[in-house]
C-alpha cells in the first residue's frame, strides 16, 4: 500500500534570469554590431532568443528529469528529497520550494532545495486566543 502525499512544486527562476538577461543582450549586441547582413543578424538573433528561453527551469522539465509527474494528484515518492537535489544540482542558481501534505493531518512540511542542498520547515498549526470581542451571534 504506502504511503501518499500531495506534492506541490515552486520554482524561482529569478537569479538566473537576471543572468540570462545580461547574457542574451550581450550576445544581441555583439551581432547587432558585427559586419554581417541584416537578414543574417536577424536570424542569429531569434537563435539566441530561442537559446535563452530555454535556460529558465519550469515544470515540465522537473517532470522530465524525474521521468514521472508528481504533482497532478498525491502518490508515493520516498525518493523526493534525493531526487530534488540532484535536480537542484543541475541548476545551482534556481530556488525549487516543494511542499508536501502527508496522509496524516499534522503531515505538512515545505523543503527548499539549492545547488544540492534542502533546508526542512514542518508545518505548525496555532490557534488564537480566546477572545469574546469576536463571539457572534448564530
Amino acid at each position: 500500500m504506502g504511503y501518499y502525499t500531495y506534492y506541490e512544486l515552486s520554482i524561482d527562476n529569478s537569479q538566473v534570469k537576471g543572468q540570462v538577461e545580461k547574457k542574451k543582450q550581450s550576445e544581441i549586441e555583439e551581432i547587432q554590431q558585427s559586419n554581417i547582413s541584416d537578414e543574417l543578424k536577424k536570424r542569429l538573433i531569434k537563435d539566441v532568443e530561442k537559446m535563452y528561453e530555454t535556460s529558465i527551469v519550469t515544470q515540465n522539465d522537473v517532470v522530465n528529469f524525474l521521468t514521472f509527474n508528481p504533482f497532478d494528484e498525491q502518490c508515493k515518492w520516498y525518493e523526493h528529497t534525493e531526487d530534488m537535489c540532484r535536480l537542484s544540482k543541475e541548476y545551482p542558481n534556481v530556488l525549487f520550494t516543494l511542499t508536501g501534505n502527508g496522509e496524516e493531518s499534522e503531515d505538512m512540511w515545505v523543503k527548499y532545495f539549492m545547488n544540492g542542498k534542502v533546508q526542512v520547515e514542518k508545518a505548525f498549526i496555532t490557534y488564537g486566543k480566546f477572545d469574546p470581542k469576536k463571539l457572534v451571534a448564530v
